[in-house]
């Protein structure tokens, strides 16, 4: 009895030891991914390097429109990987950047364009988005968050200070691309078809029973194998299929939710606003599940619609020509879909929309990325427009109060204060009425439209010197001046960060710099070596702390009953 007791003594107290050492080891054995960790860190601004001959950046520029890859080497985040395809993207941002002097292109980086397999721990595209039809910087950076919070399947994004030959390009949006490394991680099976609508078939109004008449439905995978047909037989379903036959072929849920995000946020530029375009599909098993894309002219940002569309668009008829659009259309005119809709606009409105907390929020981003705004040699907006477009006070450049102005709308409308639904009276436009574009939300370099609406004490800053960022006169200064002008400490209200270093910068030095052999899709588990250190207790730590203490426990028993015996 004596010598088995003995034993157990010896064994629980080695469980206890390795508990306690690897508790406190200061390593967490939690899985991390360099997915959250190295490419789309959520919390900080990481710096991307692009290394190009000068010759080939000038191609590229001259020849945007034609949207070819050309050679780079990229040190991503501290990663430095060789003869990567860069290329100009975008659509409407293209079309205005490529018409204007600026250089501020969006960019795609795709790691196997030149050398087959290569990848950045199995991700092959990464898109850089230059804010375009944004003066907070904010809008797309947001709107992904809320879309993540509400559980749809939502690509990662993260803040990128650009570099283009050693030089500071400016600031972008690091976003995932949508493509079959994306939808493998989303998705159980992984292996269905992807599409991203654009053009002919976009607007998922069935058409007939051929595959050809849908040329919109450009597919992502599956080019080589899929027909379409399962394609074609869900908008026949919609068209004039029953309710149970669509709950079959369509994930409701996350059409539902898109809608919310789209009608909260006021993206127009989406299948809502007519552009019929900026999502995915996904057949998940037989279920297609929509998936969000391009945020950038959300609150406000479209120019079609402008800053009032914050007080104008009904949320139960959200969509222009709505009645030939069944894919909205059919979902909100059923009783049980409309009032799961509104749940998730009452969800997205009292949360994180809230003034409360989408202000700070606004806040919190702010302080991760001020300085690299102030620094930006190329941005669309000058400093002062970005001050403003952070302000508390009514104006068509300002995020807080469009959004502010927002949610006292869909608020009212939900409660019936106001109505949620045209009566026809207004025409086609009935889902948001006419309004001109506002030049608080257009590119001054791109459109000429005036620098700086001339709004008062922007973000609340209080000082003297910040009243004179909000001066008319600004709007005839360049930027160069008005940077010169500007203070560049003591944010205020803002609680904006005064150490830049500190706070943002992680680029590792360069004997660190890793090279990275083409393949190799270490996406969701990689050693805690290979990625930053916690400095946080996972839960995975907390309990093995608590085993340790339940191992100490049962040894201390053991002890005293051995002492006894």
């Amino acid at each position: 009895m004596r010598k088995a007791l003995k034993i157990a003594v010896q064994i629980l107290a080695g469980i206890a030891l390795v508990a306690i050492f690897s508790a406190f080891s200061g390593k967490s054995h939690s899985s991390v991914s360099p997915l959250d960790t190295v490419i789309f860190p959520h919390d900080k601004v990481i710096e991307v390097y692009i290394q190009i001959d000068e010759a080939e950046l000038q191609k590229m520029f001259d020849q945007a429109r034609q949207e070819q890859y050309v050679m780079c080497n990229v040190v991503y985040n501290g990663y430095m990987i060789k003869n990567v395809g860069i290329r100009p993207k975008g659509n409407s941002s293209l079309m205005h950047v490529a018409s204007s002097s600026s250089n501020r292109y969006s960019f795609k980086l795709d790691f196997n364009e030149f050398v087959k397999g290569q990848s950045l721990f199995g991700i092959t595209k990464i898109n850089l988005n230059n804010g375009f039809s944004d003066p907070s910087f904010m809008r797309e950076y947001l709107t992904y968050e809320i879309s993540q919070e509400l559980g749809l399947q939502t690509p990662k994004t993260t803040y990128v200070a650009l570099y283009i030959n050693d030089s500071y390009f400016g600031l972008y949006l690091g976003v995932e691309n949508v493509d079959v490394n994306f939808v493998r991680d989303r998705f159980t099976d992984g292996l269905g078809d992807l599409y991203k609508p654009e053009g002919k078939g976009a607007n998922l109004v069935y058409i007939d029973d051929n595959p050809q008449s849908y040329s919109g439905l450009a597919l992502q995978t599956n080019k080589e194998t899929s027909d379409k047909s399962s394609a074609v037989e869900m908008l026949r379903i919609l068209s004039e299929g029953s309710y149970e036959e669509l709950e079959e072929i369509l994930d409701t849920d996350s059409f539902l939710k898109y809608y919310a995000l789209c009608v909260a946020t006021g993206n127009m530029d989406s299948i809502l606003g007519g552009m019929y375009h900026n999502y995915y599909l996904y057949e998940d098993g037989g279920k297609f599940v929509i998936i969000p894309w391009d945020f950038n002219m959300a609150f406000g940002g479209f120019p079609e619609f402008g800053g009032n569309s914050a007080g104008s668009l009904y949320i139960d008829y959200p969509a222009l020509n709505m009645d030939s659009l069944p894919i909205v259309n059919r979902l909100l005119t059923n009783e049980e879909y409309l009032e799961k809709y509104r749940l998730y606009l009452g969800v997205i409105v009292n949360g994180y929309l809230s003034d409360e907390l989408f202000g700070k929020r606004i806040r919190e981003i702010a302080s991760m990325i001020d300085s690299y705004v102030r620094d930006d040699p190329n941005s669309f907006y000058s400093y002062a427009q970005y001050l403003a477009s952070l302000n508390t006070y009514e104006g068509a450049s300002s995020l807080y109060a469009y959004n502010s102005i927002r949610v006292q709308t869909i608020t009212k409308q939900l409660s019936g204060e106001l109505p949620s639904r045209s009566d026809g009276s207004e025409g086609t436009d009935a889902a948001f009425g006419r309004v001109m574009p506002v030049a608080g939300n257009l590119p001054r370099n791109v459109q000429g439209v005036p620098q700086f609406p001339g709004e008062r004490n922007p973000v609340n800053f209080d000082s003297p010197e910040r009243e004179a960022l909000a001066s008319p006169q600004i709007q005839d200064r360049s930027q160069g001046q008005a940077q010169q002008e500007r203070p560049f400490q003591d944010f205020g209200a803002m609680d904006f960060a005064a150490d830049r270093e500190e706070r943002m910068r992680n680029l590792l030095p360069q004997e660190n710099l890793t090279g990275l052999e083409p393949g190799g899709r270490v996406r969701n588990d990689i050693r805690p070596e290979d990625g930053p250190e916690s400095k946080e207790l996972s839960q995975g730590d907390i309990v093995t702390i608590l085993a340790s203490m339940i191992s100490l426990g049962l040894s201390i028993a053991l002890l005293n009953l051995k002492r006894r015996i």
